[in-house]
């Protein structure tokens, strides 16, 4: 049997005026959530005991982790170690949508 959800339909995990992040996917060890950030929105710096990988799905943000920034367009993954500080704010025109996958 194949589970689908869309985006619409998941369980909201995070929602602020500029952010929505809605979770796809959950087990014991992984947990997987979508963030739409509108523009000028952001998540702000935090940290978590999982790994996480962010990949970009659409628009372009612009990702902090440890302190060091880099700005990430569709299609770009990133890797952040459990116990390290990450972030992400939309610096684009349109919103930006991000797949992150914690895995403990």
């Amino acid at each position: 049997m194949i589970n689908t959800i869309d985006f619409d339909s998941a369980p909201s995990v995070l929602s602020t005026e500029l952010t929505e992040g809605r979770r796809l996917f959950a087990s014991a060890s992984t947990v997987a959530v979508v963030i739409e950030i509108k523009p000028g929105g952001e998540v702000p710096e935090h940290t978590t005991e999982e790994d996480v990988f962010f990949m970009v799905l659409q628009g372009s943000v612009l990702l902090t982790i440890n302190g060091e920034s880099v700005s990430a367009a569709p299609q770009s993954l990133a890797e952040c170690p459990g116990g390290i500080s990450k972030g992400m704010k939309n610096t684009g025109e349109e919103n930006a949508r991000v797949l992150v996958v914690k895995m403990s």
